[in-house]
């Protein structure tokens, strides 16, 4: 009669981890699919802004600041998480404030303040399991960490118009707007005296 072969133990444990860990991946795919650097499914949600030129937006403005762009925090949902329902993602962003052309923004004492930009990745609940979106609105204004910014605010810190209401400071004093026109400080005060 041959001889059965031995079951190392090392083996059979090595086995055992295998299949938890398979498991557990399995299990909480979702959660650590949202942590991976890749998209899921993304979806382009349009807008119904309109745009608005560099005086509607003085105008218009509650308060217009200067600011430098902070961190991010993780993406928020506002609403239900499942794919049947009305929800808006977004993140909060921290404005550090450098100057103030018009109004009183709300400032908190080391002259930040807190506004959001639409968009980014969650976990929403798709015909019974969890999977990855990733959410573009069109027109949402883009705030790219350290970019030096002017922000024209409602009263709610919120900005207005989304992308039409941000410039982009290129090299002192000069500003770009959405479509890459330039203007200059003096352009954007001589708008401000006139409203």
């Amino acid at each position: 009669m041959a001889e059965k072969p031995q079951i190392k133990p090392n083996a059979f444990f090595g086995a055992i981890i295998f299949a938890l860990v398979v498991t557990l991946l399995y299990m909480y795919y979702p959660q650590i699919e949202i942590l991976l650097p890749i998209n899921g499914q993304t979806m382009e949600i349009p807008s119904s802004i309109k745009p608005a030129s560099i005086e509607q937006e003085c105008k218009a403005a509650n308060s217009i600041v200067i600011a430098k762009v902070g961190k991010k925090s993780t993406n928020h949902l506002i609403g239900t998480a499942s794919m049947n329902a009305d929800f808006i993602v977004y993140s909060e962003v921290t404005i550090e404030v450098m100057q103030v052309l018009k109004g009183s923004p709300t400032l908190n004492d080391d002259k930040t303040m807190l506004t959001y930009e639409l968009g980014g990745s969650v976990l929403l609940n798709d015909v019974g399991h969890q999977a990855k979106y990733t959410f573009v609105y069109t027109d949402s204004a883009k705030l790219d960490k350290d970019a030096i910014v002017m922000l024209f605010l409602d009263t709610e810190n919120n900005i207005i118009n989304e992308k039409y209401g941000i410039l982009l400071q290129k090299v002192e004093e000069h500003y770009l707007d959405y479509a890459s026109n330039t203007f200059t400080f003096e352009q954007i005060q001589a708008y401000l005296n006139e409203g």
